[in-house]
């Protein structure tokens, strides 16, 4: 399975990033935390929510309900993505 939110360690689902600002992105890509393709996902996110987005939320790819989970639940299925 693709895991497409955030971890800090792909083989630990225990590091997974469920909340996290732009200024703190800028941090993680910095220090090499957010690679591969994660990277353009998250910078699509960014560029969303400097142009006025209010949330962006990353969700794992082939998880059945993803979204009403994230929406339905208070820690979500993905990581959302605040601006500041």
């Amino acid at each position: 399975m693709l895991e497409v939110f955030l971890m800090k360690e792909v083989t630990d689902p225990l590091s997974l990033i469920r909340e996290i600002t732009v200024k703190e992105v800028k941090g993680v890509l910095e220090a090499g935390i957010i690679s591969g393709g994660m990277k353009s996902k998250v910078n699509a996110c960014v560029t969303a929510l400097l142009r006025g987005v209010h949330l962006a939320t990353i969700l794992p790819w082939g998880m059945e309900g993803a979204l009403w989970i994230d929406t339905l639940i208070v820690e979500g299925a993905g990581t959302r993505i605040f601006p500041g």
